[in-house]
């Protein structure tokens, strides 16, 4: 899963984001210098919103990459009134009453349980979440992220699925936020696994 680059394209870009880089920035300079190659050749994009089922995991470097596809919302249905959507983010969620909260991430699990029941058991592993945005409004990725994370880890560690034994720094190595640089038809949030598993003695 080289994310629209070359091999060599692509294990440069992760070496530099290991290195603390930022992806957007990387991936700017990788595609300059292809286009200073090749005038002519256009951008590829680097992340779509047209694959919506987890990929079989790719290996660069060591590490093995697993992309799932996350909501940004959830919606609720009632009997009486109009269905209730649950928009992820701090903003919401830290004004959310704690039934509608429980609600939202059984939810959440159901939306996810197709692509994560995909995923095998690892000993531990980081995160990339990258926020696609349909609009140019100004948008706060960690806001957003910070709650999908939280959702998406409770999935993880859920009983049923068990990806991971748990959620703190014993099993997650790492986590990081990135906003996508191309407007999507919708908002949704790209969530790269990185088997670490390999880092376990």
């Amino acid at each position: 899963m080289t994310m629209g680059f070359s091999e060599e394209e692509f294990k440069q870009l992760q070496n530099n984001v290991n290195k603390g880089k930022g992806m957007i920035d990387e991936k700017k300079k990788i595609v300059a210098k292809r286009k200073k190659r090749n005038p002519k050749q256009e951008q590829t994009a680097l992340f779509t919103e047209d694959v919506y089922d987890v990929r079989k995991g790719q290996t660069v470097e060591s590490e093995t990459y697993y992309k799932l596809i996350s909501p940004t919302k959830v919606v609720l249905p009632r009997k009486t009134k109009k269905d209730n959507t649950v928009y992820l983010n701090l903003n919401i969620y830290r004004n959310l009453h704690y039934i509608i909260n429980n609600n939202a991430k059984k939810e959440y699990k159901r939306l996810m349980f197709d692509q994560v029941v995909q995923l095998p058991k690892m000993k531990k592993i980081a995160l990339v979440f990258v926020l696609n945005k349909s609009t140019m409004g100004v948008k706060d990725r960690h806001n957003v992220c910070c709650i999908v994370q939280k959702f998406f880890c409770d999935v993880l560690t859920d009983n049923e699925l068990k990806i991971i034994p748990d959620d703190d720094d014993k099993y997650i190595e790492y986590e990081r936020y990135v906003s996508a640089d191309q407007l999507s038809k919708s908002d949704f949030i790209e969530i790269y696994v990185i088997d670490k598993s390999y880092t376990v003695e």
